[in-house]
């Protein structure tokens, strides 16, 4: 599904879901259990995320969020 030619998706595999897509950044308003393979795909395809509501994140994923903007 896309507003505007803008994905908007329900994933779990960033890698399938955009593997299309030319994309500048990532606003994500994901549920936490899209947060790993959201910051793999950010990190390792070099592009700036966004995070915009952190509930339900537990110290696992903030640890992980801290891995991510190291690598910034």
């Amino acid at each position: 599904e896309s507003k505007n030619g803008v994905p908007v998706t329900n994933f779990l595999n960033a890698n399938e879901v955009f593997k299309d897509t030319k994309i500048d950044v990532i606003i994500d308003f994901s549920h936490h259990l899209a947060t790993n393979d959201l910051i793999n795909f950010a990190v390792t395809n070099k592009i700036p995320l966004v995070f915009l509501l952190f509930l339900g994140m537990t110290m696992s994923y903030l640890k992980l969020l801290n891995f991510f903007f190291t690598k910034l």
